[in-house]
């Protein structure tokens, strides 16, 4: 079995977006195996690449992250597998076939390539029927004792196009499926970017039209599509598609394009006015600006198109006051508190994400040693660790609710 550093695994893996800060958290003793809870120290250290990793703390609800993404593909589609046989493709550690038996799937086949993966107490579960190395393309309905009426998909490094023929052959009639659409996987290679990362919304799209188009002349169709709630390797956004074995009508699929369609829109147009927000903050407080066709002009210079009125919303959500000089003339202020305090480590976040006691902060380059110490004075009680490099901090709250609690306390929620 291939074996990779520790800290380049806890990278891909998604626990951390840099490799520096992967490496800072394995050096922090935040890194442990999943399975058996063994902590790594050593950034370089070689280990089994097949071994999931998690942060130190962590309480996962299945055996593996990944079990949350068909937990919602069930909330979210209204799906039951209660008495059901399933089948799990590319089940890995088994996070998926954890969430089936813990809603009553009566039998799951958990399928996988690789060898001695399946974590320890489904492997003896009389209800797990454990298929390594097993390729499912060329699966055909007698390699299974039953026919499975429920199916989920988790696949890497192939194409769901080589997994719907073989699973149509083997599926009940009627029979649900969730699989997992990972666009690194589906579109051209021209399509895909640095490091194999596809930003582009319009990609996106095209993939879920391409998938969505090969299952509906393959025997399937397409019921619902959404988000996975965690992204893949190196940040990848991924898509539950909830599929169906029968002819259908695609209305429900045009409801889910327009829904994914506008989050995407609206996430851009985000992203985009936190950019343009820093840009204004950053000017006003490295310059005496005095109009707002300066900032106009200087957003202009960075490459940003925006409107003298998009400019004076802006100033008035900054909290940005107009302070005057002695000559009669005035000039814009950032609010006090962006110089001290809470302002100051408000004020250096360019974004942050959250998952239960964890939060990540993009702070801006070279500020995070500074706000790490700020966070780590005001919030002490809260934090149970927290570690930051140039421009990233991961802080570790004792519970979710306290980590809640300190980014309300941050950004005036």
């Amino acid at each position: 079995m291939a074996k990779e550093r520790v800290d380049v695994l806890a990278y891909k893996q998604g626990l951390f977006d840099t490799r520096e800060q992967a490496k800072r958290g394995v050096m922090a003793g935040l890194v442990v195996a999943v399975i058996n809870g063994e902590r790594f120290d050593k950034p370089g250290e070689k280990i089994d690449e097949a071994t999931e990793l998690k942060l130190k703390g962590e309480k996962l609800k299945y055996v593996s992250r990944g079990g949350l993404k068909l937990e919602k593909a069930l909330n979210q589609f209204g799906l039951s597998v209660e008495g059901k046989i399933a089948i799990d493709i590319g089940a890995s550690t088994g996070g998926f076939t954890d969430v089936m038996l813990q809603n009553g799937a009566s039998q799951v086949f958990s399928v996988d390539v690789g060898t001695n993966q399946l974590a320890w107490k489904l492997r003896n579960d009389p209800r797990v029927v454990s298929m390594e190395q097993f390729n499912f393309r060329y699966a055909e309905p007698d390699d299974f004792e039953a026919t499975p009426s429920f199916a989920s998909i988790d696949v890497s490094f192939i194409s769901l196009d080589l997994i719907l023929p073989a699973l149509h052959r083997i599926l009940a009639d009627n029979g649900q499926v969730v699989a997992l659409v990972k666009p690194q996987f589906e579109a051209g290679r021209e399509q895909i970017g640095k490091n194999g990362i596809i930003k582009d919304p319009k990609i996106h799209l095209a993939v879920l039209e391409k998938v969505a188009a090969f299952a509906g002349t393959h025997g399937f169709a397409v019921m619902g599509v959404d988000y996975s709630p965690i992204q893949g390797g190196h940040g990848n956004i991924e898509f539950l598609m909830y599929l169906e074995k029968k002819k259908r009508k695609q209305s429900r699929l045009q409801s889910s394009w327009r829904l994914l369609w506008s989050w995407h829109t609206r996430n851009l147009n985000m992203k985009s006015k936190n950019i343009r927000l820093e840009k204004i903050r950053r000017f006003i407080r490295d310059h005496e600006v005095g109009t707002q066709e300066e900032i106009v002009e200087h957003l202009k210079e960075e490459g940003i198109s925006a409107t003298q009125a998009t400019v004076s919303r802006d100033i008035k959500e900054l909290g940005i006051v107009k302070r005057p000089l002695k000559d009669m003339t005035y000039v814009y202020e950032l609010p006090r508190k962006h110089h001290q305090g809470i302002g100051m480590i408000e004020s250096n976040i360019l974004s942050h994400r959250r998952m239960g006691e964890y939060v990540n902060f993009t702070m801006v380059p070279g500020t995070a040693p500074l706000v790490k110490r700020r966070l780590r004075e005001i919030y002490k009680e809260h934090i149970f660790s927290i570690v930051a490099d140039d421009d990233t901090i991961l802080l570790i709250a004792y519970s979710a609710p306290e980590a809640e609690n300190i980014l309300k306390s941050i950004f005036g929620w």
